[in-house]
């Protein structure tokens, strides 16, 4: 079929109307790139589908706080005709939705409040058997803590709690935080990190009228000081305005560099996302994370479980603790220039950053991500170790958001080892370090408003950032190795039922499936488009465990023989879809 596929790709126009839900309008899908892989094609021809929604703790708290309202939200997704329930049930400030013996209940959120020792997952358990619905749950693995939670006074989220993460700063993600410096001979202050600006420093650089009550010095061009005497600045001119305190011992001519002053902060003492990002390289996190998965599979008897995109690092500036920083030293063998044998932050003269690579700048990278394939590893292993006890096919998978691109920066290779693709930090070391094969599902946020690359062309923008593309780039980066779904989001399509329709087609055509994020998102005004869309009942791919192995036998079938996929293609996401 693909072999045909490919051969007709010459001759034949490959964007064609496709409608994987017969009863929606159709779109046009690029059926080549849409149809490549053994996932792709052995779901499509025995008609597998996933159809899942997705329940996500604090939007939803009002729709799942009584027993009433359980049935209610089940009976509509079973009505609308979805096949998947996932309910988010440790959101990221860290408690749970249903009575943990490891942390306390999330009872309140905003104006919703649910009661001390009331279990919905129990319920929605119940209530998805009952109709057959395949029922999930979902974990934020490093999250716990909530920004939003933290900053608000008085008792609107979760009762004035922000997470139990606050408490335990020496299990939180170390951050690498940068300071501009500016130095004149053996002189140095701490700059603004931003320009025309003194806010957070001890001087600051203005290339526009500086400020006049506080010292003023020119620097030159060539980067020679000198007085300022408020004349016109000329190109490539900067003054640098100090406080009083930093004037002390300034000296009034000479050579001014710039350098960079590294800090390492917990990543409460300057938190730069919602979620409060826990150490992974930390084994009193790793445990904490494990035994969640351990009670709930002791617990309840789900269809699988998930982590949601909290498996991964903050960033590129975490984790930098000393306890990662002695771990990375044993692994590469030998004693560090922290951080600039890994990397260093560098400013421009517009305070603008840069990167200046160091020695073990790819190593630091695989390790990262060692790490976390270790994580997915020692989750997988206990999965299948509950699972064997219980004779019950537990699925286990993580959502992470759609562009593969920027995981790098995050430590979570989610991809296939026997993936090949033209990014530039895909060394081999790296490319090791996939855990697609150690996942059953991977769903991605491909929560774009333009569904189709066709839709994109002809609007004239970015082909990347559509539904289609980010699924197909999805499927192709998984290579297989799992089954990859497409999410997409009711919010970022704008609550448009044109664009909700056209979405479904495109993330169904694209992938092996579809998850909806949220429950919350109104999706009861949309109840007409789902049941047209899903009125032909279909199983999921994953309901049982044998169809994924048949997919994996066939792929090594294939490749025992020689035979190829077509290089992957590269649409570029946006950084940050679906985080």
């Amino acid at each position: 079929m693909l072999v045909a596929l490919l051969a007709q790709a010459g001759t034949l126009n490959r964007f064609d109307l496709t409608a994987p839900f017969p009863k929606l309008p159709a779109v046009r899908i690029d059926k080549i790139a849409a149809g490549v892989g053994v996932a792709q094609q052995t779901a499509r021809s025995h008609g597998w589908q996933a159809r899942m929604l997705w329940v996500d703790a604090t939007a939803n708290l009002g729709n799942y706080n009584s027993e009433e309202r359980v049935i209610a939200l089940v009976d509509r997704a079973y009505r609308m005709g979805f096949n998947t329930i996932v309910f988010d049930v440790k959101p990221i400030i860290g408690y749970t939705v249903y009575p943990s013996a490891l942390t306390d209940q999330l009872t309140q959120w905003r104006t919703s409040s649910q009661p001390k020792g009331y279990d919905p997952v129990a319920l929605m358990l119940r209530e998805s058997r009952l109709r057959g619905l395949q029922f999930f749950v979902c974990l934020n693995a490093l999250s716990e803590g909530h920004q939003i939670a933290r900053n608000q006074s008085g008792t609107e989220f979760a009762g004035g709690q922000a997470g139990p993460g606050y408490d335990l700063p020496e299990q939180q993600s170390v951050q690498y935080r940068p300071f501009p410096v500016l130095r004149i001979g053996k002189w140095k202050v701490r700059l603004a990190p931003a320009k025309n600006s003194m806010s957070g420093g001890e001087a600051g650089l203005y290339d526009t009228k500086p400020p006049s009550t506080v010292p003023l010095l020119l620097i030159h061009a060539d980067r020679s000081v000198g007085p300022y005497r408020g004349a016109n600045l000329l190109p490539g001119e900067r003054v640098l305005a100090l406080s009083k305190t930093a004037m002390e011992g300034c000296p009034d001519s000479g050579i001014a560099t710039l350098e960079t002053e590294a800090l390492f902060l917990p990543s409460s003492q300057e938190q730069n996302q919602v979620p409060l990002m826990m150490n992974p390289h930390d084994p009193r996190v790793r445990k904490r994370a494990l035994s969640f998965v351990q009670e709930i599979l002791d617990r309840y008897d789900v269809d699988g479980i998930l982590y949601d995109d909290r498996l991964r690092f903050t960033g590129m500036d975490g984790d930098f603790s000393e306890s990662t920083r002695s771990q990375f030293e044993q692994w590469v063998g030998c004693k560090l220039t922290w951080p600039k044998d890994v990397f260093e932050v560098t400013y421009n003269w517009d305070l603008g950053r840069g990167i200046r690579p160091g020695k073990y700048w790819d190593s630091w990278w695989s390790y990262r991500a060692r790490s976390m394939k270790q994580w997915v590893v020692e989750t997988r292993e206990e999965v299948d170790r509950r699972r064997r006890s219980k004779s019950h096919n537990v699925a286990f998978g993580i959502y992470a958001g759609s562009w593969y691109g920027e995981y790098d920066n995050y430590g979570a290779n989610y991809g296939s080892r026997e993936m090949t693709a033209g990014f530039p930090f895909m060394s081999r070391a790296f490319r090791d370090q996939g855990f697609a094969s150690y996942l059953d599902i991977f769903i991605a946020g491909c929560y774009y408003p333009v569904a189709t690359i066709y839709d994109a062309m002809v609007a004239g923008k970015p082909e990347g950032r559509t539904v289609e593309a980010a699924a197909i780039t999805t499927n192709r980066i998984i290579n297989d190795d799992a089954w990859s779904i497409a999410g997409i989001s009711i919010e970022a399509l704008g609550y448009d039922s044109v664009a909700l329709q056209n979405a479904l087609q495109a993330a169904a055509a694209a992938s092996q499936g579809v998850m909806v994020f949220d429950n919350s998102h109104k999706i009861e005004r949309f109840e007409f488009e789902f049941t047209r869309a899903f009125a032909k009942p279909l199983s999921p791919p994953y309901a049982l465990a044998s169809r994924l192995q048949e997919v994996r036998g066939i792929k090594a079938k294939r490749h025992a023989l020689g035979a190829k996929d077509p290089p992957i293609f590269i649409y570029p996401g946006a950084p940050g879809m679906g985080f």
